[in-house]
């Protein structure tokens, strides 16, 4: 592609002394987290597609494999079973390709990514103290990429690889101050993350009710902190806003909720996560049911109430939000099990760093009479991952993949991931040797050889 474009395609924003405060930063203005979190917005996709679009006529499926924000949106959609309508796309694309330079310049994704930089002190100044309001004081700081993008589906989503902002979908009305406000959204979900794996409750150790509890948890703050950030990108667009303050709506939300605490005692993982994905996303139950639950808690107990809860977990948040509701508005609050797994006690030691805890729990699982199964397997694998996710967690999670390896040593997934998480470590010849492991016990892994590609030309 030509270097020329439109909008500058990569815009740094550097936290450094904030001057103005906004109603909720409470002090927050020189945390961590704003001093040091760094945002950057990637215009290339839009850049590309409104400068040249007769290249990327020509070469589809290289522009779709080459660009970071069509990769992205391909990495989400597939692992969330979402179809992109790739013909529908290439036939908006030749219809920007029958303009001239002229009117593709005033064309509203190319006028509003504009605005959006534009805004982009704003987000500075005021929004990131307004999000670290809602976060522990001690939250580290994130790093981020903002990709802009045109023409597809879904409207925004916070992924690990970044952030994605369709800036012409039908849901912002190619407003600019709204999408900054579903911005604000998407940047807590990195703020909540960084939490997860150091969460002091424990887990139901019912797989679908936890996936449920956590969603509800994860999309209600973020849609809650950006519902309060109105004050500054102001968004009346948005109709999860107001369902969230009429009663009725939030009671027919929380009815679905409840639905799906019910069923996630039958169904199996995979039903449960379609159903809580038609319930919880496309009717909006989990953002106006928890939106509403974390607003609650926060104009009756206030901000801090509401934090250590939100880090504290699911059952805490719910618990909390109980304590306050009006009886027809309550939850079900789910019975922790009797037995909690030795792999919750792992990680609930490493999360406190208590090393002597660890190593004692984890000798314990090594030296058992009877193998582990591969529920263990797994659940040491996602704790793993959580950590690794989170801010400084990595030499955690490399405790936890070997762990795996040890306990499953002919597993060609615990090598895989004991790979994943020395190349996150920096330490490419460490990766190199357990991809190459992994690929050895399963040679149809396509993701290990795949890596191994990449880390070798390196």
């Amino acid at each position: 592609m030509k270097t020329s474009s439109i909008l500058s395609c990569v815009i740094f924003l550097l936290l450094h002394t904030v001057g103005v405060h906004s109603q909720s930063a409470v002090n927050r203005d020189y945390s961590k987290f704003c001093l040091g979190t760094e945002v950057v917005f990637d215009t290339s996709a839009i850049d590309a597609l409104y400068s040249h679009p007769d290249e990327i006529l020509a070469n589809v499926d290289s522009f779709w494999t080459v660009n970071g924000a069509y990769q992205l949106a391909v990495q989400y959609s597939r692992n969330n079973r979402i179809n992109l309508d790739r013909k529908e796309w290439t036939e908006k694309v030749m219809a920007v390709a029958a303009l001239n330079a002229g009117e593709r310049a005033l064309q509203p994704a190319v006028v509003t990514s504009r605005q959006i930089i534009g805004l982009s002190q704003t987000l500075r100044e005021e929004g990131f103290p307004h999000i670290s309001s809602f976060l522990q004081p001690s939250a580290p700081p994130l790093k981020v990429t903002v990709y802009l993008i045109s023409d597809i589906q879904p409207a925004a989503f916070a992924y690990p690889g970044g952030i994605l902002i369709n800036v012409n979908s039908p849901r912002f009305n190619c407003d600019p101050s709204v999408i900054m406000n579903i911005l604000v959204h998407e940047i807590y979900h990195g703020g909540y993350a960084n939490t997860v794996a150091y969460r002091s409750d424990y887990e139901l150790q019912n797989e679908a009710l936890d996936f449920v509890l956590d969603f509800l948890l994860n999309e209600g703050m973020a849609t809650y902190v950006s519902y309060a950030a109105r004050h500054i990108f102001p968004n009346d667009f948005v109709p999860d806003y107001l369902k969230m303050e009429s009663k009725e709506e939030v009671r027919v939300s929380l009815e679905k909720v409840d639905l799906l605490f019910r069923q996630s005692e039958t169904l199996t993982i995979d039903s449960l996560r379609r159903l809580a994905w038609q319930k919880g996303v496309i009717e909006r139950a989990f953002y106006i049911a928890g939106g509403y639950m974390a607003g609650l808690i926060d104009e009756t107990l206030g901000r801090e109430d509401l934090v250590k809860a939100m880090s504290a977990g699911p059952i805490s948040f719910l618990t909390l939000y109980n304590s306050v509701a009006d009886e027809p508005m309550r939850l079900r609050v789910p019975a922790l099990p009797v037995d909690i797994s030795s792999c919750q006690k792992i990680r609930q030691a490493l999360a406190k760093g208590d090393t002597t805890e660890y190593r004692r729990l984890a000798n314990k699982l090594i030296q058992k009479e009877e193998p582990a199964d591969e529920a263990v397997e797994k659940a040491i694998n996602r704790y793993g991952y959580m950590f690794m996710r989170s801010h400084g967690g990595i030499d955690e999670a490399l405790e936890l993949f070997k762990l795996n390896v040890s306990l499953f040593p002919e597993s060609s997934r615990v090598w895989d991931s004991l790979g994943e998480g020395f190349m996150s470590a920096g330490n490419n010849d460490q990766a190199i040797s357990h991809y190459e492991k992994s690929l050895a016990l399963n040679p149809s892994n396509e993701n290990a050889r795949r890596v191994l590609e990449k880390l070798r030309q390196q």
